[in-house]
């Protein structure tokens, strides 16, 4: 393993060195800021693997002009480490050069952007999936309020996660989509129920899943509960079909990289007129491989998203980077894959514990 550190008069240039160096394989083992006869230094230690671990080196590479200086140990730790160690079965998400470098500029920035508890926050919304710069947002936002609090702050991610859809009584045919195991078939299952008891909808159900074994008898399984109609996607319902029902439609599991499927449903989905097509993303899957199915699907003519499984999720990050950015509005949170959970309108200042952690850290 070789270690060096790096200084420059800026944390851009202080990187590049690494870059030039190490390339994105580098490990940022530590940031710091000193001063040098007056002037501010950023330091930045990274270390590259070699394939033999025997052989140990160890050189500082600094500007021409400027003296080595030792710097001082970091007084805050790195995002990326302090999230290893709390989320060990998501190493993935800090695991490329380019998120470890974004990281370690971040760190850097910490200390002269925010102050006091308002930096722990910023930490627990990193480590909780929050995306880097609107973790930073809102956490400045929060400082230059007069009061700031974890009340204020649930209020903030409330405001900005506040635009969501209305739940979708009134359209015709409903279809939900989504990766393998996100919860697809509970969530019609929810649907129906919603729609048959406290909407007062005549509900008809189906599948385009001829992949999962079980997948038609599973959403039989549903119709006969409810008593409601099954239809087989071409018209022909074990029950009437009133022209004024709700269609719901289970589909296939989708899996990035397998085009010869997702063009198949596309074909499918097609033929099915005034269609309202709602993603179903799983919160214990983490935000990178989210992000991945999100933008897989957006070809589908997504309408509406929603996430499940809040119950067994770390932490619900996702949910705050879908609202700040530029995709389909969220209908709501499934707390649960059981098929008697419901689907409710996601409410930061309810679910603040799963973006900053409770009271006690």
């Amino acid at each position: 393993m070789l270690i060096k550190n790096f200084q420059a008069g800026t944390i851009q240039d202080a990187l590049s060195l690494v870059r030039k160096e190490f390339g994105h394989e580098a490990v940022i083992l530590k940031t710091d800021i000193i001063k040098d006869n007056g002037r501010r230094l950023f330091s930045v230690t990274a270390a590259k693997d070699f394939q033999n671990d025997s052989v140990v080196a160890t050189e500082v590479v600094t500007p021409a002009v400027i003296p080595v200086k030792q710097p001082r140990p970091a007084s805050f730790p790195v995002v990326p480490s302090l999230a290893a160690q709390q989320q060990p079965q998501k190493p993935a998400d800090s695991g490329s050069g380019k998120g470890r470098l974004e990281s370690a500029i971040l760190d850097v920035m910490l200390p002269e952007l925010l102050t006091g508890e308002i930096k722990r926050y910023y930490l627990a919304l990193r480590i909780n999936e929050v995306e880097s710069d609107l973790a930073l947002k809102i956490c400045r936002r929060l400082q230059q309020s007069k009061t700031p609090s974890r009340d204020y702050l649930a209020r903030i991610i409330h405001e900005m996660t506040a635009k969501q859809a209305s739940f979708p009584e009134n359209e015709k045919n409903i279809v939900f989509v989504g990766p393998c195991g996100s919860g697809k078939s509970s969530l019609l299952a929810k649907f129906a129920a919603e729609l048959v008891f406290n909407r007062k909808r005549q509900v008809t159900l189906s599948t385009l899943d001829c992949f999962r074994p079980g997948a038609e008898q599973e959403v039989s399984s549903v119709a006969d509960v409810l008593s409601i109609a099954q239809d087989d996607g071409n018209g022909n319902g074990k029950r009437p079909r009133a022209n004024s029902s709700c269609h719901l439609v289970d589909t296939t599991g989708l899996v990035v990289g397998d085009e010869e499927s997702f063009a198949d449903l596309q074909t499918s989905l097609e033929k099915i007129r005034g269609r309202y097509t709602v993603l179903v993303l799983s919160l214990t899957t983490s935000w990178k491989n989210n992000r991945r199915f999100l933008d897989h699907c957006l070809p589908l003519g997504i309408d509406a998203i929603t996430l499940t499984q809040l119950d067994l999720a770390q932490s619900c990050g996702a949910i705050v980077n879908i609202a700040a950015h530029d995709y389909p509005p969220i209908i709501g949170v499934s707390e649960s894959r059981l098929p008697t959970g419901s689907v409710t309108p996601f409410d930061a200042r309810r679910y603040l514990d799963k973006l900053i952690g409770d009271d006690n850290g």
